[in-house]
């Protein structure tokens, strides 16, 4: 079996956030084909289970953050622009590299590869989950940002998103939550996925309450704007149609001067950690969530889907799920502030047409769910043909992109993929620079393939095949 050093700064054993989740799908995948050592660098609580201590190596017992020095703002062609070095965590990890070989070394986040002084090689698979240089985009389009830090945000995500395709190429692979973002040589899309509740603990009939419930990690700024935009411009107009509707957030962190303040808006319930979402999830008719800035997928759409409760949730909120989501059908996208209040509304007047929208939800993320496995992580694939490497997940298509090498008449210049989340057609575009007239294509078996040729050398392949052939 291969050897896996799976580096993190969040429990594999724990759910209670997006990102313990999906820390989790991926260390048991690849706990299902490898042998898995564990390092977890911060004191993530509580503590490991003891049937898991056997392959932890290390787990933090304190809080390590890395302040940038002058000298990482100023050289700016420097990896560490995106995260300083912290000596202690760089000091373990290659520790462990000289005492051992391994055969993946994977880490979760880009920054943390850094901070922990990760050497990049083809051995080294980074969960990026969101870019980088998105939470910075983000940061700029905050109305909370001076313009002078607007200004200093925008400039920084160019030279973040130099170093994070840089670090890409140097890895065996980069994934990411978004398929959207797979757009550079060395990126993959992993998708996030919630966890599946428990068997029997959901209430299948949507109650007659007018609780509206929210769930999120309130200390991290898009969250708790959001909400806050939700309590300043919507709600009052949910209100004033519907006097006993009750707003029910759940989330840690929540700054104490928004707490005292939202803590006194009339039909507003701020419940901060909730341990059972199953219960909070029963008992409320909708769920939504008002994200408008950020980075990465919002998987508490695809939960409350799961949870077989309708939910209203902003354009942005949608990212990452295009090809998942339809309005009106198993979800409601508002497109304004006017356009949200209207769609709760809707759903807190109209239970029939409530329950019709929770029950398509919940049979399009089931499907959209068997569609998608984590198990085939601890067996990436690659396949070489032609100069181009194409990287199998579960027998399906992840990523395309090249590698380096040259067609047999010519190179590769660039290729672009994109398909929809359960890969009913699969397609990319391959664009290369060719001396002579015969250009090589590459062709999907026993599956028809639209090929488009023009003077610049574009093919336009079509499938769903797990393998391509020249």
């Amino acid at each position: 079996m291969k050897k896996v050093l799976f580096i993190t700064v969040h429990s594999p054993f724990e759910t209670k956030t997006g990102s313990h989740q999906r820390t989790r799908h991926i260390y048991n995948a690849f706990c299902e084909k490898s042998d898995v050592f564990l390092i977890c660098l911060a004191p993530d609580q509580p503590n490991p289970p003891e049937n898991e201590r056997e392959n932890i190596l290390f787990w933090g017992s304190e809080q390590n953050i890395a302040q940038k020095t002058i000298k990482n703002v100023l050289f700016l062609w420097k990896k560490e622009f995106l995260h300083p070095k912290i000596q202690k965590w760089a000091e373990i990890v290659q520790s462990e590299l000289k005492r051992a070989e391994y055969d993946i070394i994977f880490v979760r986040y880009i920054q943390n590869a850094i901070a922990a002084g990760v050497p990049l090689d083809k051995k080294v698979i980074i969960d990026a989950d969101d870019l980088p240089e998105e939470h910075l985009r983000s940061a700029a389009r905050s109305s909370t940002s001076s313009w002078l830090r607007k200004v200093y945000y925008r400039f920084a995500a160019h030279i973040v998103r130099h170093h994070t395709r840089s670090i890409a190429k140097k890895c065996r692979i980069m994934l990411l939550a978004n398929p959207n973002q797979c757009d550079f040589p060395g990126s993959a899309w992993l998708p996030n996925l919630p966890l599946p509740p428990p068997k029997n603990a959901l209430k299948a009939e949507i109650p007659d309450s007018k609780d509206i419930f929210f769930v999120s990690l309130l200390s991290y700024p898009p969250n708790y704007e959001g909400l806050g935009h939700f309590l300043t411009h919507i709600w009052p107009k949910v209100r004033e149609k519907h006097p006993d509707a009750r707003l029910r957030a759940a989330g840690n962190g929540l700054p104490a001067h928004l707490q005292e303040k939202w803590s006194q808006i009339p039909g507003v319930s701020l419940l901060g950690f909730v341990p059972d979402l199953i219960a909070e999830y029963n008992r409320c008719r909708a769920v939504i969530a008002p994200i408008y800035q950020g980075s990465g997928t919002n998987i508490k759409v695809l939960e409350a889907m799961q949870m077989g409760r309708p939910s209203v949730i902003t354009k942005f909120a949608a990212k990452g799920f295009e090809t998942l989501l339809r309005d009106e059908k198993n979800t409601l996208i508002a497109q304004n502030d006017a356009d949200f209040a209207q769609k709760l509304q809707k759903l807190l007047e109209n239970p029939d047409f409530s329950a019709q929208i929770a029950q398509s939800a919940q049979s399009d993320i089931q499907t959209h769910l068997n569609s998608i496995s984590y198990t085939a992580m601890g067996s990436v694939q690659n396949i070489s043909h032609f100069g181009l490497r194409l990287i199998l997940v579960q027998g399906m298509i992840c990523s395309f992109f090249p590698s380096p090498g040259e067609f047999p008449r010519g190179k590769i210049s660039s290729i672009r993929w994109r398909a929809p989340s359960n890969f009913p057609d699969a397609s990319c575009s391959c664009r290369f620079s060719c001396p002579s007239g015969n250009r090589q294509c590459v062709s999907a078996e026993r599956l028809p393939i639209a090929r488009r040729r023009s003077r610049r050398g574009r093919h336009q392949l079509r499938g769903s095949d797990d393998e391509f052939r020249g």
